[in-house]
């Protein structure tokens, strides 16, 4: 058998400098039959013949002779790393062929628990009026997306299979032989003569069954590695031209404003917290960093002019996240992570964040111009909430936790948080003195009020008060956002309604609940077995995209719901990476091995950006109560009809 031709891939766009002479080229072998395993959606390898340098990351092309490429590979790729060493890659196809497709059953045969097949070999003959042409012969290989090294086969098996084409061809018909190089265990009869039947009858069965298994650890570890890459292929930040650090947007440039970038570095580090990959760590240290801004406080100038509280909050909450998971220091002449939470918090509890209405609180946006700075929100004092509790933990300052008491006090008393239930609400006017409470309920508003609870309840070693609060807000949360132990985004999912913000909900909640596991293991017992259960619903559904797995929204239906995005790939990941929580330590505290760089005067610029935003508000300045952005209103009061709004 000989190879068909070679192709490869080099930089589709090229860095200015430390480049070298003579790009490299990623090669590969492959030919249109390979259709009969890319139909299955198992990703094609890609070899490097030597290490992918730095400037050689983000997008890569396909180059000559493209014309002899099946139109189902990829015409580019993106290196979101650095590869130090020539390991393969892994590339799905960009959509399922249309020939026969190997039915569920020999699937499940190939991807069997311990069971690799490392390379197979075809070649296909078509046969036209008695006269044979060879068609170029195809190198495949079948492993998981998680990039480990093929074993060494060790035995051969060849097996012939025929397959009527369905185009008019003359009576042609196709041929193929498949030359399988297997580990060493008997085998060899499971392609039999009589399999092909059976591969085209269930050709339509093989999309809509998940390819994903949360069964044992390591079935966890390649699920989550596979959803993190899906995910990041959204992602452009390293391309030449692009920003680093943020996402496609806001809109109508993108889809996505620039808080989810931060939320989304955050889920990657728990990632890596919970499986131990370090894939996207250079990744996640240069956003955090760029995006810190000029005085290290979460407010790059690109976001100035339309940064709400709750956006800051969120990058300040991921700083945060990487003191405590002691994520990798960045170098001595860059503020640390905990210096950064630090100018977060600072910031938010400058004077001139806060003001006289409603007795308190923070304001959602704060820009004065900005639609929605007349709204006090759950989310944007929430996040100042979390932020204060787990800096007070972590450096044992009560300055922190007194301003979360002060928080928390004031949201249980303007009814933000329900004195019934713990349910907890959206938000509230100024102009009503925070008594027009829109009751919408969303899940991150209740949870980022439960782990920051979970992290109060720790500092004060286990104190009454923050015991029963703690108990009452994971009893709400199940309650309300758990269905059937099933994440479920109350407000908006049944109707349709959700925007592109509230499409990621669902991942915090996970990823919040689970943390409050290790800091008040009392709530294990209740959490633990819900996020199971709601994980397992979750893979079920990611059956979407060209590949096949790409992951809805909609994990009650058990169906994928035709959507994906940056969001939907990031709540799977957070609900699986969380079921390896119990394998984690605790959260480090400045006492107990934490080794992040702080400061306790950073963020003390104050506001020098926002002059006069305290300005009073008028009319035009009035928006309607929203979360996260007010488009919500416009696309859900049809369906929320008890919201309240601004006159």
């Amino acid at each position: 058998m000989q190879t068909c031709f070679q192709a490869g891939y080099e930089p589709a766009r090229r860095r200015p400098s430390a480049q070298p002479a003579n790009p490299q080229r990623v090669s590969y072998s492959l030919s249109s039959c390979c259709s009969l395993f890319t139909s299955v959606h198992h990703p094609l390898q890609v070899t490097t013949r030597t290490p992918v340098s730095p400037w050689q990351l983000g997008t890569w092309r396909a180059v000559p002779p493209l014309t002899r490429l099946p139109s189902f590979f990829p015409s580019s790729f993106t290196l979101p790393t650095p590869r130090t060493d020539p390991s393969p890659l892994f590339l799905a196809p960009h959509h399922p062929p249309t020939p026969a497709s190997i039915s569920s059953s020999v699937v499940s045969r190939f991807s069997s628990p311990g069971l690799v097949w490392p390379r197979l070999v075809l070649h296909s003959t078509r046969t036209v009026r008695r006269q044979r042409h060879r068609a170029p012969s195809a190198h495949f290989a079948i492993a998981d997306p998680t990039r480990h090294r093929p074993r060494t086969p060790t035995t051969n098996t060849d097996t012939d299979t025929d397959f009527h084409d369905s185009q008019p061809h003359r009576h042609a018909h196709r041929h193929l032989t498949c030359s399988v190089l297997a580990p060493n265990f008997a085998m060899r009869s499971f392609l039999a003569t009589g399999v092909a039947a059976s591969l085209i009858a269930s050709a339509g069965l093989v999309r809509a069954q998940s390819q994903y298994s949360i069964d044992s650890d390591d079935a966890i570890k390649k699920t989550a590695a596979s959803v993190a890459w899906d995910m990041l292929q959204y992602y452009n930040g390293n391309e030449t031209g692009a920003t680093v650090g943020i996402l496609p947007g806001p809109p109508p440039a993108g889809d996505y404003y620039w808080w989810e970038a931060g939320a989304m570095w955050g889920t990657l580090m728990d990632y890596w917290r919970c499986t131990g990959d370090t894939s996207y760590n250079d990744l996640i240290m240069a956003a955090m960093q760029h995006q810190a801004g000029p005085d290290a406080d979460y407010q790059p100038s690109n976001v100035t002019l339309s940064l709400g509280n709750d956006d800051q909050g969120f990058w300040g909450m991921s700083a945060m996240l990487a003191a405590e998971l002691k994520f990798p220091d960045p170098a001595s002449d860059k503020p640390g992570w905990l210096a950064l939470a630090q100018a977060v918090f600072n910031t938010q509890a400058n004077p001139d964040r806060h003001d006289k209405t409603c007795n308190g609180g923070l304001r959602w946006q704060i820009p004065f111009s900005n639609n929605g700075y007349n709204y006090k929100n759950s989310i944007a004092n929430g996040c100042f909430f979390n932020l204060g509790a787990r800096l007070a933990r972590y450096t044992g300052n009560s300055t922190y936790a007194d301003w979360a008491e002060t928080t928390w006090d004031w949201m249980y008393g303007v009814g933000y948080i329900d004195n019934d239930n713990y349910h907890v609400y959206d938000g509230a006017h100024v102009e009503k003195n925070c008594t027009d409470i829109n009751k919408a309920q969303f899940s991150y508003n209740t949870g980022v009020l439960l782990q920051g609870a979970a992290h109060m309840y720790n500092y004060t070693k286990g104190a009454k008060k923050w015991e029963d609060r703690l108990t009452k807000l994971v009893d709400a949360t199940i309650d309300v956002f758990f269905p059937n132990d099933i994440a479920f985004e109350i407000s908006c999912e049944d109707h349709d309604t959700c925007t592109t913000d509230m499409l990621s909900f669902k991942g915090y909640t996970h990823r919040w609940m689970s943390v409050a596991t290790k800091i008040a293991p009392f709530t294990s017992e209740k959490i633990l077995p819900v996020l199971a259960t709601s994980a397992e619903a979750a893979i079920k559904q990611c059956t979407g995209g060209d590949n096949g797995r790409l992951c809805g929204f909609k994990w009650k239906s058990g169906k994928y719901d035709g959507k994906t995005g940056v969001g939907q790939q990031m709540n799977v990941l957070a609900a699986v990476s969380s079921l390896l929580i119990e394998n984690t330590p605790p959260p480090v505290t400045a006492k107990s091995g934490g080794t992040s760089k702080g400061n306790s005067d950073a963020g003390s610029k104050g506001d020098g950006s926002f002059q006069n935003h305290n300005k009073p508000v008028t009319t035009g300045d009035k928006a309607g109560a929203g979360i996260i952005t007010f488009i919500v209103l416009a696309t859900a009061c049809g369906i929320f009809g008890w919201m309240s709004f601004g006159e």
